[in-house]
């Protein structure tokens, strides 16, 4: 069970650092369909892709025309986001793959604990007898 909060607490961190990075957003800007487990926290940051315009980097003065972006930027930019939609697939399927692991370990946990019930009750009889 710890391991799974710790997985959770990640995602969060990852979801906040991706909302950050796309925008309130990022599942359609970044073109990724939520998991059955995840994503239900709102998010209350700006978007890049939302507002249509760059955000200002720190220390650089605020001007009413944007900087010209070169082609190699957008492309990299491009580049780092579907790294990072990648990146969040990879972990949505390894959370997948951990919890049907988790959930056939409680099943068959389930099942030893009515094992060991039953053979609880027949030492207890023959103790008795």
């Amino acid at each position: 069970m710890a391991e799974l909060d710790g997985v959770k607490t990640r995602e969060k961190m990852l979801e906040q650092a991706l909302a950050k990075f796309a925008g309130e957003n990022w599942q359609t800007a970044l073109d990724i369909t939520p998991s059955s487990s995840a994503f239900a926290a709102p998010f209350v940051m700006g978007s890049v892709f939302s507002r249509g315009t760059p955000t200002p980097q720190s220390g650089t003065p605020d001007s009413s025309t944007p900087a010209p972006v070169s082609q190699a930027e957008v492309e990299a930019t491009l580049t780092q986001v579907e790294q990072i939609r990648l990146l969040v697939l990879g972990m949505e399927q390894r959370l997948q793959n951990r919890e049907e692991k988790l959930g056939k370990t409680i099943e068959h946990a389930e099942a030893q604990e009515i094992k060991c019930d039953a053979l609880k009750k027949v030492m207890a009889t023959k103790v008795a007898a």
